[in-house]
């Protein structure tokens, strides 16, 4: 979870003031968190003390009102009784890092994530993102050869994972947010990647979403490499009280969570159980 949290601070810099190259400064007087740490945190709070991921997101996204949320998410977040939107946006992926790394198995945590992606994002393309993302983040935990794990996103979901960062960097023109212009370059980023710190330049160098690209990569780099304390401590700094709590337990919590409750039916929206 460090990972999409150092990810999302460093690309804040740069959403809006795209950069086309990999040689930049990491940490500004600017870099800030935005709402791909509030919801990734939100995530983590739920699954560790057992709560629904739709009252505590709303929780953490009311505490943390003007950071960038998208309209119809911030709509959702302050209308306890709207349902999820049929959403394909790029946020059903960068909050997901906390249900890869608690939950028991890659099952659970397949499970876990569409219960946390269903609850705003229920398409088919974001859920089916989700499971990718979980795919990818356990593969690369495992040390799965880079090549393996562009052969399986290609034949499971049929993401381009044929170009190189640096094809994709020439061709990323515009302010993409939909999970199917977001994970697959992700993914690439880190298998391109000699380190954690060179999957975010890969990532943040694309353009675009830098933000949530460089968190969604940053998630998938920590899975493959792990963070340098140092960089851990830049995050830290910039984060607030409660959410240096939440990732200090989240370490410490055991990889043992089995399943939450089932909110929304993932393509239909209809409300299921508590």
């Amino acid at each position: 979870m460090f990972g999409a949290v150092i990810g999302d601070i460093i690309g804040s810099v740069y959403e809006f003031h795209n950069v086309k190259t990999k040689d930049f400064p990491l940490w500004t007087d600017r870099s800030c968190f935005t709402d791909d740490t509030v919801c990734t945190i939100a995530v983590a709070d739920a699954l560790m003390h057992g709560k629904r991921f739709d009252t505590t997101l709303r929780e953490w996204c009311r505490h943390y009102p003007d950071i960038g949320y998208g309209q119809k998410f911030k709509q959702w977040v302050n209308d306890d009784k709207m349902p999820p939107y049929h959403s394909w946006g790029n946020g059903a992926i960068m909050r997901l890092s906390p249900v890869a790394y608690l939950s028991k198995d890659r099952i659970h945590a397949v499970l876990n994530g569409m219960d946390a992606t269903a609850i705003t994002h229920n398409s088919s393309e974001a859920i089916s993102a989700t499971e990718a993302f979980i795919d990818a983040f356990y593969d690369f935990q495992s040390g799965v050869p880079g090549d393996t794990i562009r052969s399986a996103l290609s034949f499971r979901y049929g993401y381009s994972m044929n170009r190189s960062v640096d094809y994709i960097r020439m061709n990323y023109n515009h302010f993409y947010v939909s999970c199917h212009r977001t994970l697959p370059e992700a993914v690439i980023c880190v298998i391109e990647a000699e380190n954690f710190e060179d999957a975010i330049r890969n990532a943040v160098s694309l353009g675009g979403d830098s933000d949530t690209l460089a968190a969604v990569a940053g998630a998938l780099a920590e899975a493959r490499f792990g963070v340098p304390e140092e960089m851990k401590s830049q995050a830290r700094s910039k984060l607030d009280l409660p959410m240096q709590r939440v990732l200090d337990k989240m370490y410490q919590t055991p990889k043992t969570i089995i399943r939450q409750h089932f909110s929304y039916h993932p393509v239909t929206g209809e409300k299921m159980r508590d």
